[in-house]
């Protein structure tokens, strides 16, 4: 066996403590230091030769040296007749395991631990030590409540270098599969780990904490490695629906599948973690699901269906971000890139992006830049400092799309234009049969996830839902698509699938202001004459106003209409205040009481005006022209002609 006459060395066994794959835990004490000790038996055969040892002793001094009040140190290694093992500190209390057998640990005092485990791992990170095994039976409590890491670096000096072998052994040996619910997908992969590793682990191990239920709590391995590989875990909030929304964030951040999409540092999560502590955020309780409705769908309509419930989920996220973060006043929505390549899906790069920045343009106190400035980056790889510094903003959010079979994939990501900064990322990847369910979730999620200080007026307006008709969304978005680009051939289609909209639903308000929208342009543009575009154009955007009063497109039109087609100055005021006072955030609009009070000779306030369109739409000839030609109208010679030389030197 292993010990002789109950000593080891200088160390006198008294009993043991614990066991698990990576050997047997004896207390110990130190006779010659006189101190209480753990002494850790390495399985018999672990280390098979000189070499080995050598190897293991090297990288187990080098342990020693982590000292870090959250770590439990490494005193010493040593083999004594074959046997071989480690001597650690010695630390009173209970493992988070043995914790956890009493229930779920309340927030607050989870926040507490995992604060305490991750600044364990940064200060072991800064020395290029990463632990690779992290579980709550490793984490030790101590009676007054301080956390310390146990076994640090052991898995990594024991892992084999054929990957095969190890998911051979995660699956057939009993003791390591306890292991196998906290190993990240790039370990079961057989990819180096590093320490992203390491706080996906101690994210499994909050989420276990709080919920009470690991992530992936399937009872056999290769089901267990299938869904750590190819699923997402429940919600924390279906599981324990009192817990707050930054919590959750921070634990589905953590568990993101790609390395890339996670925590990039610990500091980086504890630094969350402590924000969160000070947060009041929490969920609703769930909505049965004998609530949820269930309808049979032709497979087009629930792909509309898929669509709006995850644009509202990207929505919803990205409301939760910019509002925790309040340095965050900025954000480009860059078009989302097609990456299945099916052009018969297109449409919905366009789609996509348009309604989000609808969604989130009618949040207080932020600038989100119009979508005619952001085509230019459409399927194009841009740095975000190089974004950041060419529209003027703080956060972008990029996104990816496909359609594999019946099923939406969707990728997003937020990031800092400061530094390249990942705030945030999420993968969807949504079956048919669960999109209700999804709707019903966002619609629960969305008031209580923003943090910006809204009225009951703006929530209401932020979460409504403008149409029931999956058809007719999906028409509309077509319709959007051809419409942003602003050829006369593509606009004629564009009216082509918002009449089509219209059909399906007849009481679709953003319908209406889309087609009033083309009979403008064409209008203008001289495609159509004064009498085939105005009388339409007006009909349009009165239907939408008449069915959505609040619908900022709707008054936005019917202020062009009456400033082109009518020259009723006071009409057209009213409704481009209104459409503003709705939707501060639509650069179309600026331009239009721009144009209205350069009419009226108001320059000073056109010049407002102008410069507001200039912000929100930074790439737009149009809207940077707009204030040359304000300076042009009031006289203002030079300036107007250093306006247009800048204007022709950026854009030939």
């Amino acid at each position: 066996m292993i010990v002789n006459e109950l000593t080891l060395g200088r160390y006198r066994i008294s009993e043991q403590i614990g066991a698990g794959g990576m050997g047997v835990v004896y207390r110990a004490r130190d006779q010659r230091l006189d101190r209480e000790v753990a002494v850790k038996v390495l399985p018999t055969g672990s280390l098979s030769d000189q070499a080995s040892r050598s190897r293991f002793r090297k990288e187990a001094l080098a342990l020693s040296r982590l000292t870090h009040p959250n770590i439990a140190v490494v005193h010493d290694f040593d083999s004594e007749n074959g046997t071989d093992f480690l001597v650690m500190e010695m630390v009173p209390g209970m493992t988070l395991e043995e914790k956890l057998h009493a229930g779920p640990i309340p927030e607050a005092e989870s926040l507490r631990l995992v604060i305490q485990l991750l600044e364990g791992l940064a200060a072991a990170h800064e020395q290029g030590v990463v632990h690779c095994d992290i579980k709550p039976s490793n984490l030790r409590v101590t009676p007054d409540g301080h956390l310390k890491i146990l076994d640090f670096g052991l898995a990594k000096l024991f892992r084999s270098k054929d990957a095969a072998s190890v998911t051979m052994s995660i699956t057939q040996d009993h003791g390591i599969a306890g292991t196998l619910a906290y190993m990240a997908p790039e370990q079961l992969r057989g990819s180096p780990p590093d320490e992203r590793t390491d706080n996906y682990a101690a994210g499994c191990v909050l989420y276990e904490i709080t919920t009470g239920q690991r992530p992936f709590p399937e009872k056999t391995a290769p089901l267990m490695i299938d869904s750590i590989l190819n699923k997402a875990p429940a919600t924390p909030t279906s599981l324990k629906p009192a817990l707050s929304p930054g919590l959750e964030y921070i634990i589905l951040k953590s568990l993101e599948r790609d390395p890339a999409c996670r925590y990039q540092s610990a500091k980086e999560m504890v630094a969350d973690l402590r924000r969160l502590s000070t947060s009041e955020l929490r969920l609703p309780a769930p909505v049965p699901a004998a609530r949820l409705p269930r309808f049979v769908i032709p497979l087009a309509i629930w792909r509309s269906l898929a669509f709006l419930g995850l644009l509202a989920v990207v929505a919803s996220f990205v409301f939760y971000l910019l509002a925790r973060r309040t340095a965050m006043d900025s954000i480009a929505i860059l078009p989302f890139t097609n990456i299945s390549g099916a052009p018969e899906t297109e449409y919905l790069s366009d789609g996509i992006t348009d309604s989000l920045i609808n969604s989130i343009s009618q949040l207080p106190n932020l600038k989100v830049i119009s979508g005619s400035s952001l085509i230019r980056y459409r399927d194009k790889v841009v740095d975000p400092q190089t974004l950041g510094r060419e529209l003027n903003v703080r956060a972008v959010l990029t996104g990816k799309y496909a359609e594999r079979g019946s099923n939406l994939l969707i990728s997003v990501e937020l990031s800092d234009t400061r530094d390249n900064h990942h705030i945030w990322g999420e993968q969807y990847n949504r079956s048919l049969s669960d999109i209700a369910a999804v709707q019903e979730e966002v619609s629960r999620h969305i008031a209580d996830m923003l943090r910006l200080k809204i009225t009951n007026e703006q929530r209401q307006r932020i979460s409504k839902k403008y149409t029931d008709n999956a058809e007719a969304y999906q028409l509309y978005l077509k319709g959007r698509h051809y419409q942003l680009k602003d050829t006369p051939e593509d606009l004629r289609k564009s009216r082509q699938y918002f009449e089509q909209a219209i059909d399906a639903d007849p009481n679709y308000a953003l319908a209406y202001a889309g087609l009033a929208g083309y009979y403008g342009f064409m209008g203008y543009s001289g495609e159509l004459s004064p009498k085939e575009a105005w009388p339409p154009m007006e009909a349009s955007a009165r239907r939408a106003e008449q069915l959505d009063p609040e619908l900022a497109a709707a008054h936005r039109e019917l202020a062009a209409v009456s400033l082109i087609a009518k020259w009723d100055w006071v009409g057209t005021e009213t409704e481009i205040r209104r459409s503003i006072a709705l939707d501060s955030n639509d650069a179309g609009a600026h331009f239009t009481y721009s144009m209205l009070l350069r009419t009226m000779h108001r320059f000073d306030e056109a010049v407002g005006e102008a410069k507001r369109a200039s912000e929100l739409d930074p790439l737009s000839p149009g809207a940077r022209s707009s204030i040359a030609l304000v300076d042009y109208y009031a006289r203002h010679f030079d300036s107007a002609e250093e306006q247009y030389r800048q204007l022709t030197h950026s854009d030939p």
